[in-house]
């Protein structure tokens, strides 16, 4: 469809960008889903929260 050239692949990227504006949307909603549900999990059970980090006296 389109020639194996740089113009070529410019062009052919020039008429994706209209579609990459729903992928950059589904990656914000998927990481914002998936760092909410980990934190909700983290207050919800308390063997998931990290244990302190004590200064070693050397």
């Amino acid at each position: 469809m389109y020639p194996h050239t740089f113009g070529g692949l410019t062009a052919c990227y020039a008429a994706g960008i209209p579609f990459f504006h729903n992928t950059i949307l589904g990656d914000f909603v998927y990481t914002g889903a998936m760092f909410g549900i980990f934190e909700w999990c983290v207050r919800r059970v308390p063997q998931l929260r990290p244990f302190p980090i004590e200064p070693s006296n050397k």
